[in-house]
């Protein structure tokens, strides 16, 4: 299975929170380009990538905390929202 990437944000966030990187990547991927279009109408063209980068950072460090049956997407982009609104 190593390489394959899931559909499954539950079961990539379940092993993302038991240290796998590949699989934190594989939501990244997934959530690349909403992340940077949120940072973006918030606080601008300039500092998008450099937001939403950030941001996967508190995510991956704040996973711990995430409650498994919520869903991940509103709660990673509440956290890209904060941040950009920090930026601003």
């Amino acid at each position: 299975m190593e390489g394959r990437p899931l559909d499954n944000d539950a079961q990539l966030i379940d092993n993302a929170r038991g240290g796998d990187v590949d699989a934190f990547g594989q939501l990244v991927d997934r959530y690349q380009q909403v992340a940077v279009r949120v940072a973006h109408v918030i606080c601008g063209a300039d500092d998008a990538s450099d937001v939403a980068q950030e941001a996967f950072v508190k995510a991956w460090q704040a996973l711990p905390r995430f409650r498994p049956a919520a869903p991940f997407r509103p709660w990673l982009l509440s956290i890209v929202a904060n941040e950009a609104r920090n930026t601003r």
